[in-house]
Parts: C-alpha cells; sequence; structure tokens
C-alpha cells in the first residue's frame, strides 16, 4: 500500500528491522524483501508511464473493445464451464504439445507471450494470443515467427498501453485496464462512471494477466500448460522450440544471467528451482486462484500453485459439448466487451487526433 501510495522509487533504501526473534515474521520478511526486489525492478517509469498513456489514448479513438466490469454476469453456466487452456512457455510446454492438439477443439486455448512461437512450430492456433508489454518488444516477437497469415487469424488480449503495432498484426484485440498502471489511473480519473473491469492481479508475467483476464471474465475451468513457474534442469528453462534456444541449445546462460538458486515445492517432485520473478508470479497466481470459483488443473513438472490441482497428462478428460467452445468464444466477444466509452474520456482524449506511439 505504501509504495502504491508513494512510488516504487524509496523501496531501494528500505531497511528491515526485527525487533524480537518470531517465525511467522522473520519468514514474512524474507518473502517481503523478495517481493520488493522485483518491484524495483518492474516499477514505473517516466518513459513507460508516457507511452503507455499514449497508447491508451490511440485504444480509445480506435474503439478497440475493453472487458465489462463483472463480466461473469453475463455469461451462463455453459460458457463459464467451457475449459480454458493457458498456455505459458515453461519447459513442460514440449512434453503437453500431443495433449493440446488432442483437446484443442474442446477448449479455448489462450497462448502466452513467446510460446506463441513454440505453438506455431507445432501448428497449433490459438484462440487467444495475451501480451502485457508497453513497448515494442511484443511486435518484434511475434514477427519472428515469420508468418503474418496465422497472426491474423488470432485474437490479442492484453492490457490497455500495449503497442498499436502490436495490435495490427491479430485479427482483432480485446483489452483490460490494468491497475498500478498511470494509463488505468487516466481513464478512471477521467471517468470515474466508467463500466470497464479494472485487473488487480494482472503481475509480473503475462501468464498472470491471462489468468486474472479469465477469472474475471468468470471462467470456472482452467488447465495450466507450460505454467512451470520453476524448473527442473536449469538448462531447460523454457520450451526449446521457442526464441530461447537455436537446434535445441540454449542461446545463453540462463543460469548465469538470473538467480535460479531458489528452491520452492514441486508439482510432482519435492522441490524444484526457480528465480525472484517467477516466485513471486507464482505467490499472486495462487491468489488469483483463491478469490475465484474456479477449478484449475497444474499438468506441469514445474513448481507446485496453491489453488491448482496436479494432474498428469495421462489422466485429463475434457467432456464438452460440440460446438462449446466456439459458441463460447463468439458470445463473450459480443456481449463481455465494449468499445463504447464514456463521453468524458472520449472527448478529452480527442484533443491529440494522433498522439505519439513508441
Amino acid at each position: 500500500t505504501q509504495f502504491h501510495s508513494i512510488g516504487p522509487y524509496v523501496l531501494a533504501n528500505s531497511y528491515f528491522f526485527q525487533s524480537y526473534h518470531n517465525a511467522l515474521l522473520t519468514n514474512a520478511i524474507v518473502q517481503l524483501r523478495e517481493q520488493l526486489k522485483v518491484i524495483v525492478a518492474m516499477g514505473d517509469f517516466f518513459d513507460h508511464a508516457k507511452y503507455g498513456v499514449a497508447h491508451t489514448t490511440w485504444s480509445v479513438e480506435q474503439g478497440i473493445p475493453y472487458l465489462k466490469k463483472r463480466a461473469d454476469k453475463l455469461l451462463s453456466w455453459d460458457h463459464k464451464n467451457t475449459p480454458v487452456f493457458i498456455v505459458g512457455n515453461g519447459p513442460s510446454l514440449d512434453g503437453l504439445i500431443s495433449t493440446i492438439k488432442e483437446y484443442q477443439r474442446s477448449a479455448i486455448v489462450i497462448s502466452c507471450g513467446t510460446a506463441l512461437q513454440t505453438l506455431h512450430r507445432h501448428g497449433i492456433k490459438p484462440d487467444f494470443h495475451a501480451e502485457i508489454e508497453a513497448n515494442r518488444s511484443t511486435f518484434d516477437w511475434a514477427v519472428r515467427i515469420g508468418d503474418l497469415d496465422y497472426l491474423k487469424q488470432i485474437t490479442l488480449i492484453s492490457c490497455n498501453g500495449i503497442h498499436p503495432d502490436t495490435c495490427q498484426l491479430y485479427k482483432d484485440v480485446y483489452l483490460a485496464l490494468k491497475e498500478g498502471e498511470s494509463s488505468t489511473s487516466a481513464v478512471t480519473e477521467l471517468s470515474p462512471e466508467h463500466s470497464f473491469a479494472v485487473l488487480n492481479k494482472s503481475y509480473p508475467t503475462v501468464t498472470n494477466f491471462a489468468v486474472d483476464f479469465i477469472t474475471s471474465a468468470g471462467f470456472e475451468q482452467i488447465y495450466l500448460f507450460g505454467v512451470d513457474m520453476g524448473f527442473v534442469d536449469q538448462t531447460h528453462h523454457h520450451s526449446k522450440f521457442s526464441g530461447y534456444y537455436k537446434d535445441g541449445e540454449q542461446l545463453y546462460n540462463y543460469a548465469e544471467n538470473n538467480n535460479t538458486q531458489l528452491i520452492i515445492p514441486g508439482n510432482f517432485r519435492p522441490w524444484v528451482n526457480t528465480k525472484y520473478e517467477f516466485k513471486v508470479s507464482k505467490s499472486v497466481l495462487e491468489q488469483a486462484f483463491g478469490a475465484s470459483n474456479c477449478e484449475v488443473y497444474n499438468l506441469n513438472d514445474g513448481a507446485k500453485i496453491m489453488g491448482a490441482e496436479a494432474l498428469t497428462p495421462e489422466n485429463l478428460l475434457i467432456i464438452a459439448q460440440p460446438g462449446q467452445a466456439s459458441s463460447t468464444l463468439s458470445y463473450f466477444k459480443q456481449h463481455c466487451s465494449s468499445g463504447r466509452v464514456c463521453h468524458s474520456v472520449k472527448s478529452k482524449s480527442s484533443t491529440r487526433k494522433n498522439p505519439r506511439v513508441e
């Protein structure tokens, strides 16, 4: 709460003083110290805020739909129980490709970040692709696939502030306001009566955004693929079919460039390695699952995620009516997002007809 109030720049000088020994308090301080390291690294800065506001202005003027507040009230029981596959780019994804292929027509498939390249190489077209970065790296990663026709068959979901060039790569775009962004404050302050959902568990990774988006929308049956949040082998830290590898060999020493020595409980084994960002990401995922009514299944040989039941691929059983996933997608796009922004936002943003975007 304090860092949200005054900004993260003071956290680099934070000092922890524990006046007496208490095991629970000691553990809480250790966890807080780890989280603050990530917050300092992820903290907002002037250029990010500037471009985020410009990109949000562009999306408002283009009429791009935003996720509605309480969209879950608009979905039927059948809609909510349509299986959703959230696909991250963790090392377990390599062993789960055949499972995704088998059931992809019975579920809504969402790729997250660099997982898109892996799915493309295996001939899998996700229904949604999720990105969160405001800079142009999301465009650069996507075009490295080398198949613009493939991208034009996919719907992008993202938070406000996504780069306009990225948006134009995909068939269509659906956005959501992300709490903690200057661009979100601009919208909510200009129009307090807005009708949009504000996501508050969409950090630090794109997978956190995808989970927050889909649970806020009201979906209640979620399966995690490649959402490892840790690794058994420190040389196999992402899918070997993604941009982190070439011919099966990592392009750089990932362990040397990241602190991967943290040990946390595993999903199918006692312990796995992880890094600070993934540990915080796992914690936020657990908060998101705990705050929702969804059933979550973790198929990955990675970190144990509280609120997600461990499930081996051979025990996966998807029961869905023929055409359920496609009809749910169609309904969701038509009814759960809106491109109509309150007049106060529209009129004030329209004073800059060509906001600078970079």
